[in-house]
């Protein structure tokens, strides 16, 4: 897998300024620069953006065991409870699969 290209800051928020002005616009720049994956700083968080559909579903579905939701999510789960955005496997499975025939082309 190819290494991500890497946007650097100076702002002590990184691109947060930026996405927080405009947040479709700043999609719309990382969208254009035709790379797969980008990363970049939120103060003092490396995101990770996916920009190909294929990667996406390799973390959220194929190699999604491999990956774990962050400290904040965990945190959030106390406060929204275990739904899809907060779970992990094998709830998550589950839950998806719940959903799943809601999400059609239709």
């Amino acid at each position: 897998m190819s290494k991500p290209t890497v946007l650097h800051s100076f702002h002590p928020l990184g691109q947060l300024e930026q996405f927080r002005k405009d947040p479709l616009l700043f999609l719309e720049k990382m969208a254009g620069k035709d790379d797969e994956k980008v990363q970049f700083r939120f103060a003092n968080r490396t995101v990770h953006l996916l920009m190909s559909p294929v990667l996406v579903k390799e973390v959220l579905v194929t190699q999604s065991d491999s990956f774990q939701k962050s400290k904040q999510f965990r945190e959030l789960s106390l406060l929204i409870g275990e739904g899809l955005v907060t779970s992990e496997s094998p709830l998550h499975t589950k839950q998806r699969k719940t959903i799943k025939p809601y999400f059609t082309p239709r």
